[in-house]
């Protein structure tokens, strides 16, 4: 499998911002002129319909300097022609800015569309990469299962993006998004890399461990679908930042080794999976399944 980006989705995300950021700066400005306009054809209509106002203004030197012989009557017919000229502009803007806030509401529907159209691919590209993991650490089985996660800075949580395991029970099952101050998870992504084994069969013991050792409640602990004996987890990073979690659990007390963990982080498909969430950071931040 290889995996191509022509253009970065930030790129593409940048691009879209301005386009709507302009037209919708060009529509509050239109609208401010739209407002002026509405005064000033008023202004000029009031002065126009006012015969002591108009008579005033023919009676002015400075009128005449610049208009000889101009009657009371002339300014008159003069202000009604410029309030008329002003609201035929004024219907301009408005009906150019209604059509360009229906361009504006058709735009942003079609970048939407296309910005669901790319989460979708991503996502599909993600559970392939994963899947693409898992048999190359040997990480796939009926009695195992490996999770992509991302970290949202916002909500203090891991979202989960991806799942991958030959048992469709453990694929579907848990939770989406986990605190990050809980649970192995959270041991992973503050040491960078974890594993564990050897935890009990007993379900009474095993809750306890997540009670007393990973603050867990009892309720949060008696509801996990996934009893798991062995578990290891990688931080995936680029560039030096973190940007994700792989976590692989494992039903067998020993399913999941040290062994698994080397072969986790010397696999060439989480640097490209770490390569995906960098240059798709802002579809990344949409994504969950």
């Amino acid at each position: 499998m290889t995996l191509e980006l022509a253009k970065g989705p930030d790129e593409l995300v940048a691009s879209e911002k301005r386009f709507i950021w302009l037209v919708k700066s060009a529509n509050f400005v239109a609208e401010y002129i739209s407002e002026f306009l509405v005064v000033a054809a008023a202004a000029f209509g009031g002065f126009a319909s006012v015969p002591a106002l108009t008579e005033w203004v023919a009676d002015e030197s400075w009128v005449h300097n610049i208009v000889p012989g101009v009657s009371s009557g002339q300014v008159q017919v003069t202000a009604y022609a410029i309030a008329v000229l002003i609201t035929a502009v004024n219907i301009w803007v408005t009906a150019d800015r209604k059509k360009s806030r229906v361009q504006l509401e058709r735009s942003i529907q079609t970048l939407t569309k296309s910005r669901l159209e790319d989460i979708n691919i991503l996502g599909n590209v993600l559970q392939t990469a994963m899947s693409e993991f898992a048999g190359e650490t040997e990480l796939w089985g009926a009695e195992v299962r490996a999770s992509l996660y991302r970290h949202s800075d916002k909500r203090s949580e891991f979202v989960r993006l991806a799942r991958v395991s030959s048992n469709p029970s453990l694929k579907t099952a848990g939770r989406n998004a986990y605190p990050d101050n809980q649970g192995f998870i959270a041991q992973v992504w503050t040491k960078g890399e974890a594993t564990v084994r050897d935890l009990p069969e007993d379900r009474t013991e095993w809750n306890n461990i997540l009670i007393r050792q990973h603050n867990f409640s009892d309720t949060e602990a008696a509801a996990l679908t996934m009893q798991a004996r062995s578990m290891c987890g990688i931080r995936l990073e680029y560039a030096g930042e973190p940007v994700g979690l792989i976590i692989v659990e494992g039903l067998n007390p020993r399913g999941v080794t040290a062994r698994h963990l080397d072969a986790m982080k010397n696999c060439g498909w989480a640097e490209k999976i770490s390569m995906l969430f960098a240059v798709s950071r802002e579809n990344i931040g949409n994504l969950t399944v």
